[in-house]
């Protein structure tokens, strides 16, 4: 896990779209709104959302209260992805979300979209966000901050859930002082 860190992609336009973002998908409500705002005041600057997430009155009240509040943002210090659909045909910047980690490369897909100056997200690298009152599964240990809602990861039926478990990912995670959702999250921005 040595190397250059990585904070931005530049995409073939030029933008440089952060490394890390919060993705939006199944979160609602004031959580959606508290979630968004949070990752703001922490420090994300990309914030990935859809209509057919049906949360965008969320994160807009979320983004309007950081672009009047106390944080000072602008709009252009914030970088928005969205889902783009078939029937939606308007496009110059290019990124394509697909499920990719250590055990589901797509080296091909990523080489042909890297040869055409397409940026590839990976999607859900953890699993699957859910509120939960009990213990995450992700197998980390970490601390809640109190008064903080638990955030808890379900894991689909793809390799999410083993992977973080894998004794390989945890000596990794072991040998560097890091956790296994950072060992995933490194590779993840790094290939």
């Amino acid at each position: 896990m040595k190397g250059k860190v990585v904070s931005h992609f530049v995409l073939n336009t030029g933008a440089k779209i952060p490394a890390i973002g919060l993705g939006t998908w199944q979160s609602g409500g004031e959580l959606c709104v508290e979630a968004v705002k949070t990752a703001l005041l922490v420090g994300y600057r990309h914030i990935d959302c859809a209509h057919l997430y049906g949360n965008e009155i969320e994160v807009g009240e979320a983004l309007d209260e950081a672009f009047k509040g106390s944080l000072s943002l602008k709009r252009e210090d914030v970088f928005l992805t969205s889902t783009l659909y078939c029937t939606m045909n308007s496009l110059n910047k290019i990124e394509n979300y697909v499920e990719l980690h250590p055990f589901w490369r797509q080296d091909e897909l990523v080489k042909f979209c890297q040869s055409k100056g397409i940026h590839v997200s990976a999607h859900t690298p953890l699993g699957v966000p859910t509120s939960s009152p009990g213990p995450s599964d992700s197998g980390s240990g970490g601390e809640d901050e109190a008064g903080t809602p638990r955030i808890s990861f379900r894991r689909s039926r793809s390799v999410h859930g083993p992977m973080l478990k894998l004794s390989a990912v945890a000596e990794i995670a072991d040998r560097h002082k890091k956790t296994p959702e950072q060992v995933i999250f490194n590779h993840s921005i790094s290939h």
